[in-house]
């Protein structure tokens, strides 16, 4: 979806060793791995770590509401972990919307459902570098909003 970029993601840290083929790429990669529970200093400390290895095509992606949904819902976001990487970096925030994969939930679920499961995405809004908290917050309540109408467009024409 994104040719020419390095795509950096921040996965939870059980994602590091959990899953053979996956996890080895995720770590050669250099992707972010964080605890979702405590130990907000080695999160800081790793998102730190993601934004100053930015430029040059590569580019972070987080997911703000914090884990997929199991429903296909769109949850509340977070900002936490946006505004560490956005006060690190002078990057602009990329709004897409990803539908489709919540019927694979549990890892055998990919064996079982990849085949019939249809994905998609559809870049929405590039929002140049918001600057504090504030801003942060806004372009976050904005871009939940967009993907949010774009999950129920995609619902309401049945493509997911």
């Amino acid at each position: 979806a994104f040719p020419g970029h390095f795509i950096k993601f921040v996965a939870k840290k059980s994602l590091k060793y959990g899953i053979p083929s996956i996890s080895l790429g995720a770590r050669i990669g250099k992707h972010a791995f964080i605890s979702r529970k405590g130990d907000f200093k080695f999160t800081i400390r790793e998102l730190e770590k993601l934004a100053k290895n930015t430029g040059e095509g590569r580019c972070p992606v987080i997911f703000p509401e914090g884990t997929r949904s199991r429903t296909g819902e769109v949850g509340t976001f977070h900002s936490a972990a946006v505004r560490v990487i956005l006060e690190n970096t002078g990057l602009p925030v990329l709004s897409v919307a990803i539908g489709g994969g919540s019927r694979i939930v549990k890892f055998f679920d990919l064996f079982k459902h990849l085949h019939e499961t249809k994905f998609m995405v559809k870049i929405l809004n590039l929002y140049p570098h918001p600057e504090g908290r504030k801003e942060i917050k806004n372009v976050l309540e904005k871009a939940r909003e967009e993907i949010f109408r774009q999950v129920e467009e995609w619902k309401k024409e049945k493509k997911i």
